[in-house]
């Protein structure tokens, strides 16, 4: 496993934030941060470099599409290329409406918010190449 991979999750629930930390270090990945709004994700990107992001898309003060705008903005000035997963408890609302807007920004996954995190689990196995 890649015990060095950088990863920030960015979720306003603490206990989401605990499952997927747990999750994580379960798969040998133990380099992780927390941000629970926005503006600490946008914060903790510029200043931690993560090589990969899991991404709530409902946060408290801006949506997850924005977040990510403002770090990949930020990313284009180095050669920096961060990895974005993106949870939402509407995968189909997302997909339906922000499909360009994302694609546009860069999103490397979609997984949908449930309670088993398996789609997430998976998403990050393949983004990392930890097969």
């Amino acid at each position: 496993m890649k015990s060095d991979v950088k990863i920030l999750i960015v979720d306003d629930n603490e206990q989401d934030q605990k499952i997927i930390g747990h999750i994580l270090g379960r798969m040998g990945l133990r380099n992780l941060s927390y941000a629970s709004n926005g503006a600490e994700a946008i914060q903790k990107a510029a200043t931690e470099q993560p090589d990969l992001i899991v991404l709530d898309t409902v946060l408290p003060d801006f949506d997850g599409f924005e977040v990510l705008a403002q770090i990949k903005s930020r990313q284009t000035k180095t050669e920096i290329k961060t990895k974005t997963v993106m949870m939402t408890g509407s995968i189909e609302a997302v997909k339906a409406f922000e499909a360009g807007k994302a694609a546009s920004l860069g999103v490397d996954d979609y997984v949908a918010k449930t309670a088993d995190f398996t789609a997430l689990t998976e998403s990050i196995r393949k983004l990392l190449s930890l097969e």
